[in-house]
């Protein structure tokens, strides 16, 4: 236990020291943190005969600009004393220890918490990463292909959700008619009458469509926000806005917060915090924290908490 502790001090003591022009700095800038790790700016060694990565493992490869919390763990060569990580030609790269041996294949192991930067660029991000061992030589590189989305939606009316962890949250909508917009209803269209017609396109303008379905079944998609959104002018009256929380899936709470934006301009905020209280009622149309009643017009709009 001793010599692992030894390796890990010696080789943070050896990567701060490195000749090729890395100087260990805070990673505000990079497109890539990483919580409880050394940063240092510039290009890793080329050299590739330090230990191997086993394995890189995370919930989906679906990531977006600004995402709090993303984890990342795996094993590494019994070798290693650290473990590298960067995203692909960005300014420098991350160090961190690695964990304690696997109880079943004892393999050593790591455990990392990413966040990206409001502006990583959208589309494939490759995430690089590479053991270390306690003289400083760095292993073969794994990769992760990353898909970078944006989460910026547009609408004459847009009603936003957003939490900051994997519990599974839902957005629930009623509109002035007392349709509701949720999971299970994704949308406010409500077919014509007997012997009435309706236009195609008045099948989408003026309706209210819920756009996802985030961390459904706790199976975590790295997005946590749901919206519902208006291509069209929304009907004039009351809409009623809540968040239920389907479960918090091993969460102690789940902050959350919800936007209106009508015409482009947000028309009010509310903040709330989920908790083990909130899961216990039934989970259906009419469930969840009243965040936003909203009285919608032509001319004026007011939102209040």
């Amino acid at each position: 236990m001793l010599r692992h502790v030894y390796y890990i001090f010696a080789v943070m003591l050896l990567l701060s020291s490195c000749g090729e022009g890395e100087t260990a700095a805070p990673g505000l800038y990079a497109n890539l943190r990483v919580s409880g790790a050394q940063f240092f700016i510039g290009e890793r060694p080329s050299s590739t005969d330090g230990p191997t990565v086993i394995s890189v493992e995370t919930h989906n490869l679906v990531i977006y600009p600004g995402q709090p919390s993303r984890k990342l763990t795996g094993q590494v060569d019994e070798s290693a004393t650290a473990i590298s990580i960067a995203i692909d030609k960005d300014i420098g790269y991350w160090v961190v220890p690695v964990g304690a041996p696997d109880i079943y294949t004892k393999k050593l192991t790591y455990d990392m918490n990413m966040s990206f930067s409001p502006s990583l660029p959208t589309g494939t991000v490759p995430v690089i990463v590479r053991a270390v061992d306690s003289l400083g030589r760095f292993g073969p590189p794994s990769a992760l292909n990353f898909k970078a989305v944006s989460l910026a939606v547009t609408g004459a009316m847009v009603l936003s959700l957003s939490w900051d962890n994997s519990a599974d949250l839902d957005l629930h909508v009623e509109q002035p008619n007392g349709v509701e917009i949720w999971s299970k209803n994704i949308n406010a269209y409500m077919p014509p009458a007997l012997g009435e017609t309706q236009a195609a396109d008045d099948i989408v303008l003026g309706y209210g469509i819920l756009d996802f379905d985030s961390n459904a079944q706790c199976i975590s998609d790295g997005r946590h926000q749901e919206n519902v959104i208006w291509r069209d002018w929304p009907a004039n009256g009351q809409y009623l806005v809540r968040v239920d929380t389907y479960s918090l899936c091993g969460q102690a709470s789940a902050p959350w917060h919800v936007e209106a934006i009508l015409d482009g301009e947000v028309i009010a905020r509310a903040s709330g915090i989920a908790t083990e209280f909130d899961t216990r009622f039934e989970h259906q149309a009419g469930a969840g924290q009243l965040a936003l009643t909203l009285n919608i017009s032509e001319n004026n709009e007011q939102g209040e908490e």
